[in-house]
C-alpha cells in the first residue's frame, strides 16, 4: 500500500486533538467500501482521516505538495497554516493529466 501522512502532523503545528490526516493509494472499490464503512462525507475513523484516491496523478500531486509544504517550513522555520497548505495543494491537484507539477 502507498501510503504517507499529511496536513499538521507532516508540516503544520498539530494540537493535542488534531486529526491525522493519511493519504492512500486505493482502487475504487477499496474506496468504495471505506465510504461505506464511514459514512456520509470524508472518509473518518475516530481521528483518522483517510483520503484515499484512485489516481496515482493525484496520489502524486499529494505527495509533492506534503514534501513541498515541509520543505518551506523547515526553511521558515514556521508551521504551515491550514489556509496555505489548501491553496498550496489545491493547485496542485488541478494541474491536468499529461503535464509535471511545477516545483514551487
Amino acid at each position: 500500500m502507498n501510503a504517507f501522512i499529511t496536513g499538521s502532523h507532516a508540516y503544520g503545528a498539530p494540537r493535542s486533538n488534531s486529526d491525522v490526516d493519511l493519504v492512500v493509494l486505493v482502487d475504487a472499490d477499496t474506496q468504495c467500501l471505506l465510504q461505506r464503512e464511514s459514512g456520509d462525507g470524508p472518509i473518518r475513523f475516530g481521528r483518522l482521516n483517510l483520503i484515499a484516491v484512485t489516481s496515482e496523478r493525484l496520489f502524486a500531486a499529494w505527495k509533492l505538495g506534503t514534501e513541498q509544504l515541509i520543505e518551506e517550513r523547515n526553511w521558515t522555520g514556521q508551521p504551515i497554516s491550514r489556509e496555505r497548505a489548501v491553496e498550496h495543494l489545491t493547485a496542485l491537484r488541478a494541474v491536468p493529466a499529461g503535464t509535471q507539477p511545477s516545483e514551487r
